[in-house]
């Protein structure tokens, strides 16, 4: 499972890391990125915004910013937007590509949102879960047939 995550702030899309098949290193690890050390006398603090606008229906991406004690707005779709179709997978798309495109869609989508609504500006978190075996990407089921037939061909691979 790959999820990737973006954040948009002054509209402009930074993926969080590079379209790889690896995370970055964890900290303090070779090739990761730590933040500057605090100068002697230096007091941590929090970026200088008030909220976000998450752009996700996922309960668990709304329970993780509570724990972390973000602040956020839903931005989620209008009943006549398509949100469904921006997941059409491409033919012999990578996994890593099609999330990335993917999730950029839905981020042009949320920034579009924003306007139409005359939201006032805040960075958009947007991000999409995929499941992937070697190059095959399994989309939602179409029925509880397609639900087992994806589970027997990930059983024992994951």
């Amino acid at each position: 499972m790959r999820t990737t995550p973006i954040i948009a702030n002054n509209h402009v899309p930074t993926p969080l890391w590079e379209e790889s098949s690896q995370f970055p290193p964890p900290l303090g690890e070779e090739g990761s990125q730590s933040p500057p050390p605090l100068g002697e006398g230096e007091i941590p603090t929090k970026p200088a915004m008030s909220f976000i606008y998450l752009a996700s229906q996922s309960p668990r991406r709304r329970q993780l910013l509570e724990q972390l004690g973000i602040k956020y707005e839903l931005l989620l779709p209008d009943a006549e937007e398509d949100a469904e179709s921006l997941e059409a997978v491409r033919p012999r798309e990578a996994p890593a590509t099609y999330v990335m495109r993917v999730t950029g869609l839905k981020l042009d989508a949320a920034i579009a949102r924003m306007k139409r609504r005359n939201l006032p500006s805040a960075p958009i978190l947007c991000s999409d879960t995929t499941v992937a075996l070697g190059r095959t990407i399994y989309g939602k089921p179409q029925g509880a047939k397609d639900a087992m037939r994806m589970l027997r061909e990930l059983s024992g691979n994951t």
